[in-house]
């Protein structure tokens, strides 16, 4: 696993693409809400609310959206370390002789009226 850098300038972070613009349901269309954006870190700052008992750790990060570029302060809890699609687990090579195989298998139910659905053991 890569170390964190959002809390370095110039290290990478990855938020939603919805949160950083909605120029982005253009770009992105139907995916937009599970699309993310890579940025780079231009600064960090940390600031106390009024009123709240915790401070909040902000990052300006510079995004690609399309053809242009955005800078957006999002605060650090809406951005992911690293790539989410890297961190999702990766399917099974069919040519590696691995006994870990996953195999699915169709259920049908009566509340599901009719449909089928693939589910992993």
């Amino acid at each position: 696993m890569p170390p964190d850098s959002r809390r370095e300038v110039g290290g990478l972070v990855w938020a939603k693409a919805e949160a950083v613009s909605r120029d982005a349901k253009r770009v992105y269309g139907a995916a937009v809400s599970e699309k993310h954006l890579m940025g780079t870190v231009l600064e960090v700052s940390v600031a106390k609310p009024d009123g709240a008992k915790r401070a909040v750790t902000y990052i300006t990060a510079r995004y690609k959206i399309g053809d242009t570029e955005k800078d957006k302060k999002l605060s650090l809890q809406t951005l992911k370390a690293q790539e989410p699609a890297a961190s999702v687990g990766t399917s099974v090579n069919q040519d590696a002789n691995t006994s870990d195989k996953r195999y699915f298998f169709t259920v049908e139910s009566p509340n599901n009226k009719g449909r089928i659905k693939q589910r992993s053991p």
